[in-house]
């Protein structure tokens, strides 16, 4: 289906609703999903944070800096049992 036949179906479908309540909440709906949609996170982080992205996107390219996601797993559960330990003292 094209943008425009999209369109049309959705201006017919807006026509047929008479519920002032659903029509409200549609219109949210689509400005959340516009403003959302036009932002760029990029745009919003700092420069040091897109340093860091950078960095870290060129530390990812070779496998040695790489862990496997069953050692992240084994070390996440082990700081887990950590913060419970301390959590009950």
């Amino acid at each position: 289906m094209s943008t425009t036949e999209i369109k049309k179906v959705c201006h017919l479908l807006l026509d047929q609703i008479e519920d002032k309540k659903i029509l409200e909440e549609f219109l949210e709906i689509l400005k959340d999903k516009r403003d959302h949609s036009s932002s760029d996170f990029w745009n919003d982080l700092t420069d040091e944070q897109k340093k860091d992205l950078e960095e870290a996107w060129i530390e990812s390219e070779d496998e040695n800096n790489l862990i496997s996601n069953e050692e992240v797993m084994k070390i996440s559960g082990e700081w887990i049992k950590k913060l419970s330990g301390q959590a009950r003292h």
